[in-house]
């Protein structure tokens, strides 16, 4: 059994779906704490405006026109303009801004300055945007237009310091010739006419950056509550989905009917949903209290499979257990006994769980002697066998007969090793037609392993959503070890399985008419 289980099959996209559709309600909550954090936040957050000042970028140096040189880095736009932004976001420039803006005592820092502005590209164009935020959207306007300023002055004073200084120096030549009397010296025309030309392109050279737009508006940019809540509503679907994963991850409990057959390489008898909780509250079976509803009708479908499996096998004491408790074994077992019953089979109801009977609750055998009163030699068998009606069967000769724990006792797994069982059994069996014997469960303590020895066939109850994956591997294991052969197994709470199709055959039954009833 454990071979089949080795090699783990990826999960389906149909997988994920079912493990979005049960954590749900962790997917929703994200979609809701998340957005309304996000709406929150937003409006306790101080409102922050935004303005924008355009500054023109000449690629075409003057200087160079003049002179008869060329650049060829001027052609390349996105160079220059890189090389722009990156000279705008220097600190000098900064601290220049700062100081149009008044703010320079404000303790508005370069630094932090350069943080709340930001200097961009203007697409298809040789613009440069400045953008700056504020508290006031008066203070956004005063700040990305003096920024913008700046930027102009700074680059003005880059681009002319070389100039002032060669201009500075000619000067200096030609006072030097006035003083020496040789204004009218060939020398002093050409320095003469050089100032001059220095003296244009000076001029001119201011021309490279200029404001052409100044910050007139100022939108507030933040808080934005709609997009946040739309942008935490992504997240908190996001972090929902995240999270119902990893819950997922940490839950070992076997959800699926196809987790179980690769794990115990059985057949699956029969899928038998959670029985409506009237009958559940009240110790009561529904082939007895719905024998028409849809929820017997699954037990009579368990019965035909066990008759199918069981053709050669022809077992006739058949064990029905379950790895823990809790999970319908039971319940499942005298359902079973009344539909072989009103299939017209003698049928012999047998609870050996002696340590938690339940089987006298649901025919009202309570207090009443049985098994362990039959080994410690205090009744008969025939005295403690009761004899139940089912009602109808189909050709009047089934017959269902109850054999309770009797009393509680503190030696239970001793007396289910002593030879007078064996004998029991034995006896039983000649009496019916079939045997269904309710066990201990396999995994709370060793009665069923052993009980397996004395009896023809097992069959394994394993209920959805409660058993774990590690508790399935060792069922796996023990049922291995067990010397009776397994019919099968039978899912419970099989109506939690997402594609479960219990509606529809519910509705099937449901439109059928009542007269002549089914066995």
């Amino acid at each position: 059994m454990d071979g089949l289980a080795g090699t783990p099959e990826a999960p389906s996209l149909r997988e994920y779906v079912q493990i979005a559709q049960r954590r749900k309600w962790i997917i929703a909550l994200g979609a809701v704490l998340v957005p309304f954090a996000a709406i929150v936040i937003s409006f306790l957050q101080h409102p922050t405006y935004g303005s924008s000042a355009e500054v023109l970028i000449n690629r075409q140096n003057i200087a160079q026109t003049l002179t008869g040189t060329i650049d060829p880095t001027a052609s390349d736009a996105t160079r220059v303009l890189a090389t722009q932004v990156a000279l705008a976001r220097l600190p000098d420039v900064a601290k220049r801004a700062l100081a149009l803006a008044g703010t320079d005592g404000s303790g508005l820092t370069p630094p932090r300055f350069l943080r709340h502005t930001s200097v961009t590209e203007k697409p298809e164009a040789d613009v440069l945007v400045f953008t700056a935020k504020a508290r006031t959207q008066r203070g956004a306007e005063t700040l990305a237009t003096s920024y913008a300023r700046a930027f102009v002055d700074y680059r003005h004073r880059l681009d002319t310091s070389a100039l002032k200084q060669a201009l500075h120096d000619a000067d200096a030549q030609l006072q030097k010739l006035r003083d020496a009397g040789q204004i009218q010296s060939p020398l002093y025309s050409k320095i003469s006419a050089s100032a001059q030309q220095l003296q244009t392109i000076q001029t001119l050279q201011g021309a490279n950056a200029s404001v052409i737009k100044t910050a007139e508006t100022a939108p507030q940019i933040s808080p934005r509550p709609r997009r946040n809540a739309f942008i935490g509503l992504g997240l908190g679907i996001i972090l929902g989905i995240v999270l119902a994963f990893v819950v997922e991850a940490l839950d070992t409990r076997i959800r699926s009917t196809d987790a179980i057959l690769r794990q115990l390489n059985l057949p699956l008898l029969a899928r038998i949903p959670s029985p409506p909780s009237r009958l559940a509250q009240n110790n009561r079976i529904a082939m007895l209290e719905e024998r028409h509803g849809p929820h017997a009708e699954s037990f009579r479908v368990l019965r035909t499979n066990l008759e199918f499996f069981n053709l050669d096998l022809q077992a006739r004491t058949i064990l029905v257990t379950s790895p823990m408790s809790n999970e319908g074994k039971s319940t499942t077992a005298a359902n079973l006994a009344v539909a072989f019953a009103r299939a017209g089979r003698h049928v012999l109801l047998v609870d050996l769980d002696l340590r938690r009977p339940t089987l006298d609750r649901f025919f009202d055998l309570r207090g009443l002697p049985g098994v362990v009163d039959v080994l410690d030699g205090d009744v008969s068998l025939d005295e403690v066998i009761a004899e139940q009606p089912t009602h109808d069967s189909h050709d009047g000769r089934g017959s269902l007969h109850v054999l309770p724990a009797g009393r509680v006792s503190s030696e239970a797994g001793e007396l289910l090793l002593t030879r007078g069982l064996n004998s029991l059994l034995d006896r039983l069996a000649k009496q019916a037609d079939i045997v269904l014997i309710d066990s201990p469960p396999m995994l709370n303590v060793g009665d069923a392993l052993g009980l397996s020895a004395r009896v023809d066939a097992m069959l394994v109850v394993v209920r959805l959503n409660e058993i774990k994956r590690t508790e399935l591997k060792e069922l796996g294991r023990m049922l291995d070890a067990a010397l009776a052969p397994k019919l099968g197994f039978v899912v419970t709470g099989a109506d939690e399985e997402p594609d479960y199709g219990y509606t529809g055959y519910a509705s099937y039954y449901l439109d059928q008419p009542r007269e002549g009833g089914r066995v």
